[in-house]
């Protein structure tokens, strides 16, 4: 009550409102949601938190119009007791494009993991994406910025895609993934000379790319593909691991296209002016040569494994190492497969 008056749930300001509506569970915020327009208008200026956004194009027979291509958009959302939450929606473009802009407007709006996966028209979408963008921080927010994690995409990498990732937050971006099939080189020179991908800490690169390996040397942690490894670009990565007080399971992979032979080992120690008596396998299993360097860290230790199809280096504890109960070959090959062995 103020000043002898009732003060009523439409007498309050919108700020507040948006602030009890963001208080809501998620259930609680689409039922206050469905109550009226103006209720459905407050809980559209919550901020959102995902576990995950996934964009695709929608299949839907006869080749549409670029503004009549639907949309994807699948929302997961992370519940208690390791419970998850999945709706999905379909758009036009124009109205796919105004809720990606939508989502992402609030500055508190937060996303674990962005998923695009290219198809039909992505490229259109994402190029209407970035002018709306681009319109958006020119008239009304100009510190607009996507709060992501990470980059999941999908399919053959495009320019459109590139264009967008300048208006990522650098302090949220962590990793950027990309499987596809091939990537133009004017796209990946496009992709590496991005803010984004300088400052990410992961990168995940997998269709046949060129990419000079320099541009990779930032990162702790990143995996490509590449059509054969030479010697003399893959001792840089090592000797980074060598060198550098890197944290622990920090790594990469670099798988080949031509098959890696024993003369690539034996150029690459040369390179690495190894003597004689350290080039010998640690591991038993004759498939995989795996040998074992010092890093700046005496409790930590820096191995490098070389087969036919990758070489994987990883930084692990010493203490670890010693509690192997396997050969190191088996436990390097679980590792570059994803098992997971912090608890070791």
């Amino acid at each position: 009550m103020e000043n002898g008056k009732i003060v009523t749930w439409q007498d309050l300001p919108m700020r507040f409102k948006v602030d009890v509506a963001t208080l809501l569970d998620r259930d609680s915020r689409f039922a206050f949601q469905l109550t009226s327009r103006a209720e459905n208008d407050i809980v559209s200026r919550c901020p959102i938190n995902l576990k995950s956004l996934s964009i695709s194009s929608f299949y839907c027979g006869k080749r549409p119009t670029p503004e009549k291509q639907q949309f994807s958009f699948r929302y997961c959302v992370q519940l208690p007791n390791d419970r998850v939450a999945v709706t999905e929606n379909r758009y036009t473009r124009d109205r796919a494009v105004e809720e990606f802009v939508r989502i992402f407007k609030h500055k508190k709006t937060t996303v674990k993991t962005l998923r695009l996966t290219a198809g039909r028209r992505m490229d259109d979408f994402l190029k209407n994406v970035v002018a709306a963008i681009v319109e958006l921080k020119k008239e009304q927010c100009p510190k607009f910025g996507i709060r992501v994690n990470e980059i999941d995409f999908h399919g053959n990498l495009f320019a459109e895609f590139c264009e967008l990732l300048p208006f990522f937050d650098t302090s949220a971006l962590e990793s950027i993934k990309i499987e596809g099939y091939d990537i133009e080189p004017r796209v990946v020179s496009m992709l590496v000379a991005t803010e984004q991908f300088r400052k990410a800490k992961k990168v995940s690169i997998m269709p046949l790319v060129s990419v000079p390996i320099e541009r990779f040397l930032h990162l702790n942690t990143f995996e490509m593909k590449l059509a054969s490894a030479k010697p003399e670009e893959v001792v840089k990565v090592v000797k980074k691991f060598q060198t550098e007080p890197l944290p622990l399971d920090s790594f990469f992979t670099i798988m080949a296209e031509r098959e890696i032979d024993e003369d690539f080992l034996v150029g690459l120690f040369d390179v690495m002016k190894l003597p004689e008596k350290s080039r010998y396998s640690i591991s038993t299993h004759d498939y995989n040569h795996v040998s074992k360097h010092a890093t700046p860290s005496s409790d930590k230790v820096f191995i490098l494994k070389v087969d036919a199809q990758s070489i994987y280096g990883v930084i692990v504890s010493c203490d670890a190492l010693k509690r192997l109960q396997m050969d190191v070959a088996v436990y390097l090959n679980l590792r570059e497969f994803g098992f997971d062995f912090t608890d070791l």
